[in-house]
């Protein structure tokens, strides 16, 4: 094989050599930039009172009752149906119902994607109703 053949366009090396020439003169032409510095964390004001929505305190107390059962918050709002998650669920639906007595099934069904009749069979078998 010559030389030109072996580095000429129509060769995977050679389209590889002219792509490398190439980014190689982009490159060249970009300007050189010196990294920005990260701000200075500005300090967080004394005066300033922390604002938690119902839904917040909500999702507060699912993560804290399934961390109790030993599963996750991101478990229990899944779909999976194991008994380890399925158990943990069913207390965060009846701590939901015991913190938030107003709330109507379908409501706390919402909050975990699940039929306001899922809510009540997991009421009724923690004995609640």
């Amino acid at each position: 094989m010559s030389f030109l053949a072996a580095y000429s366009r129509n060769t995977m090396a050679g389209a590889a050599r002219i792509a490398a020439q190439r980014e190689r003169a982009r490159l060249a032409q970009l300007p050189a930039t010196e990294p920005k510095p990260a701000p200075a964390a500005a300090p967080e004001p004394s005066n300033v009172v922390s604002f938690k929505t119902p839904k917040d305190e909500l999702l507060d107390i699912i993560d804290k009752v399934a961390r109790m059962h030993g599963s996750t918050f991101r478990a229990v709002m899944s779909k999976c149906r194991t008994d380890k998650i399925a158990h943990a669920r069913q207390a965060c639906i009846c701590a939901v119902k015991e913190a938030r007595p107003g709330m109507s099934l379908p409501q706390i069904g919402r909050v975990f994607g699940v039929d306001h009749s899922s809510v009540l069979h997991s009421l009724k078998k923690r004995g609640y109703k």
